[in-house]
């Protein structure tokens, strides 16, 4: 018989990885304009999975980057991740 993991056991909260500063930044102005993620990607043409991505620092996001911080007016990162 197969057993499950111990890491995935009934009752085990997955650990979600942290924001970068520039995900903070971001989170916070979407606060600010009472705007979901969701809502924002639809507007700006933005895949949800991207965003998320780039705002906890899975993925560089070159391509969309820019586009973030300057339709929010915020300050882009200075480094991908």
């Amino acid at each position: 018989m197969r057993t499950v993991p111990e890491v995935c056991q009934k009752g085990d909260i997955m650990k979600s990885k942290e924001l970068t500063p520039f995900g903070i930044e971001v989170k916070k102005r979407l606060l600010e304009l009472n705007m979901s993620q969701k809502e924002f990607c639809k507007k700006h043409n933005i895949p949800e999975n991207r965003l998320s991505e780039i705002l906890h620092g899975t993925v560089p996001g070159k391509k969309y980057r820019e586009k973030i911080a300057s339709v929010l007016g915020i300050k882009p990162p200075s480094c991908p991740i």
